[in-house]
């Protein structure tokens, strides 16, 4: 079960995100990439292609995407609308300055087990 991290601005500013900060799952599907969210990767997998998670890595369908934000929107990669986007993996955010109020730096505390 992974453990997830909050990285939050000790400048008081309220930037929080939440990681575990490990890669997650995607399935290459039709010239797009499907999230197979934990815990329920297979069956999500099996529900869009009939196959199994053994069957599809074999395929080289399943590839790992860190979990990024962009520092421009400060959204998650899957959200953000940015024409240009500036993504950083957010286990890097850890020490950095903040990329909201820019004065505090980021700290992270552990928030729980999924």
């Amino acid at each position: 079960m992974p453990i997830i991290y909050k990285y939050y601005c000790n400048a008081g500013c309220h930037f929080l995100i939440k990681s575990h900060g490990l890669p997650f799952m995607c399935l290459k599907l039709d010239g797009r990439e499907e999230i197979l969210p934990h815990p329920i990767e297979n069956s999500r997998a099996k529900k869009l292609t009939g196959k199994n998670l053994d069957e599809l890595f074999k395929e080289g369908r399943i590839i790992f995407k860190p979990n990024r934000i962009c520092l421009e929107c400060l959204q998650r990669e899957k959200n953000c609308k940015c024409e240009r986007p500036k993504l950083l993996e957010i286990s890097k955010l850890k020490g950095a300055t903040c990329p909201k109020c820019r004065k505090g730096k980021i700290l992270k505390s552990l928030a729980g087990v999924s």
